[in-house]
């Protein structure tokens, strides 16, 4: 009689178990799902009269050079920004180094204010200068905290830590190795709140790579008007956020 009451107990119990974790994938599917789109999380504006943009990424991230080429474009258009050209790891699923870039500054003629934050070195195994870090998701937590508003690292908490991905049981950062805070691009103006994590479903790495291999005469070709049609296409989209 008591193995068999055992029995219905650790019964109850994984059936629980396997409720709370389909209800959770549940409740994540009508969650906004900033994954590779870009889509807006609140109604409300963080920034008050003006527009706050955040790009959060690390240096050898094939997501944030992906990224960093229509946000590029868009920049142009509302002050002086400089960067410098570069290439991300290798990933095998890419095959090769994404061209991308790196910005170093920006200097805004217009309501639209523009902050970057790179989290990790090239390798995702340090800091940008080279300490050693042995818990990058902590660590990059500790530094959106301390160098960003409030807001800012609730949101990257929220969708990159604490919600899991939608119809999986792992969160963002825990689906990379090794587990990080993943590239994250930020908007905030009167009309709301947007967030994109990774890079855009319609504008993929092996886009970048098929556009060019050539960081330098990408940025070259950019600066001189001939901006690729899928670049193009997707500041267009960073553009509606903002108009």
């Amino acid at each position: 009689m008591r193995r068999s009451i055992t029995a219905i107990v650790f019964a109850i119990v994984i059936i629980f178990i396997i409720l709370f974790s389909y209800w959770g994938n549940v409740i994540s599917l009508f969650m906004p799902d900033p994954l590779n789109h870009l889509v807006k999380v609140s109604n409300r504006d963080f920034a008050g009269n003006s527009t706050e943009i955040y790009f959060i990424s690390w240096y050898g991230c094939p997501y944030g050079a992906t990224l960093s080429w229509p946000l590029y474009v868009m920049l142009r258009h509302y002050g002086n920004v400089s960067v410098q050209p570069h290439y991300s790891i290798f990933e095998s699923d890419i095959g090769e180094p994404v061209p991308g870039l790196i910005f170093t500054n920006f200097s805004s003629n217009s309501s639209i204010h523009f902050h970057y934050l790179y989290l990790y070195n090239q390798y995702l195994n340090a800091t940008p200068n080279g300490t050693k870090i042995t818990n990058l998701v902590q660590y990059g937590l500790n530094v959106i905290k301390n160098k960003t508003p409030e807001w800012v690292y609730s949101l990257v908490e929220k969708y990159e830590v604490n919600e899991p991905l939608a119809g999986f049981m792992l969160s963002v950062v825990n689906s990379g190795n090794p587990p990080h805070i993943a590239t994250v691009l930020i908007i905030t103006d009167p009309k709301g709140t947007w967030m994109l994590i990774g890079y855009p479903s319609s504008l993929t790495p092996g886009q970048i790579l098929s556009i060019s291999t050539n960081s330098t005469s990408l940025l070259k070709d950019i600066n001189s008007g001939n901006v690729p049609s899928s670049i193009y296409s997707y500041y267009e989209k960073l553009e509606e956020t903002l108009n």
